[in-house]
């Protein structure tokens, strides 16, 4: 899957929202995220992106649909 760089950038702001939003939890806040989050299409929300993945130690990624590839 191709992604248009406007897509990329709003993925890589997810991961940053995500990774501040668990730095909430270990004040005590309370509440957590699945370790795995779902990315969408705006404009056809049955198309999935990819999927958030919360890694070891805290920091979230993505995994592009079909999984990463080197």
């Amino acid at each position: 899957m191709n992604y248009y760089p406007e897509q990329l950038r709003r993925i890589a702001a997810m991961c940053e929202a995500l990774n501040k939003a668990d730095g909430l939890e270990s004040e005590g806040e309370g509440a957590i995220l699945a370790q795995r989050v779902k990315v969408v299409h705006p404009d056809s929300p049955d198309e999935t992106l990819g999927y958030l993945i919360d890694e070891i130690g805290g920091a979230w990624s993505f995994e592009p649909v079909g999984g990463v590839t080197a």
